[in-house]
């Protein structure tokens, strides 16, 4: 396959999947995560580990020793 054929091909699914990508980046600016919002950083952890599943990335979370923050998203190499 030419290299032109290859950059068009890849532009079409980019192309293809930029609304849907742009719905989620919008709706991960939306939450409150602010550090002093625990609920939002886990919801937004929790879109962020959902998004990242479908490229095969699996996550642990991980709770901070202090209550008052988020938990923690760490990637697990396999």
């Amino acid at each position: 396959m030419a290299n032109q054929e290859i950059i068009d091909q890849l532009k079409l699914l980019l192309d293809q999947q930029l609304p849907a990508n742009l719905d989620l980046l919008q709706e991960m600016v939306n939450i409150n995560s602010f550090t002093a919002n625990p609920q939002g950083v886990n919801k937004l952890g929790e879109l962020t580990i959902d998004a990242f599943a479908r490229l095969g990335f699996s996550t642990d979370r991980i709770q901070a020793t202090d209550f008052l923050y988020g938990k923690h998203l760490v990637n697990q190499c396999t």
